[in-house]
């Protein structure tokens, strides 16, 4: 998930009264007047956080390492988010693990139950 660089507080969410921003949430005016500046946003971010995602976790062992390492992440401004398959420890969890582990490692198992992120309560 993609941060935003540009500040849009002017979202009512949920028909609040209240405006707020959204890192995550690119806004375009309904008579379109933002629309240049949020697709250049948009693109800025796609550029600067989200090839660099892509290519981190095209890599199998360093995809192997964050699952055993990470926790998901919200995006923030000028920063992007990770969503985990799963919380660690889940069914879908050891799904994946053991699918990226297959792809490095001959049996990932000792590793997946060993994982740091297991511990971290």
């Amino acid at each position: 998930m993609l941060g935003k660089n540009l500040r849009q507080p002017v979202f009512h969410p949920y028909g609040r009264d209240d405006a707020s921003d959204r890192p995550d949430v690119w806004y375009v005016a309904p008579d379109d007047q933002d629309l240049d500046r949020v697709v250049d946003d948009a693109v800025t971010a796609l550029k600067g956080q989200g090839l660099p995602f892509i290519n981190r976790y095209a890599d199998p062992a360093q995809a192997f390492k964050s699952l055993m390492s990470e926790r998901g992440t919200a995006a923030g401004f000028s920063t992007a988010g990770v969503t985990m398959p799963g919380n660690p420890g889940s069914p879908r969890w050891h799904q994946v693990a053991l699918a990226v582990g297959h792809l490095i490692l001959a049996d990932p198992r000792p590793d997946i139950h060993a994982a740091p992120v297991l511990r971290y309560g």
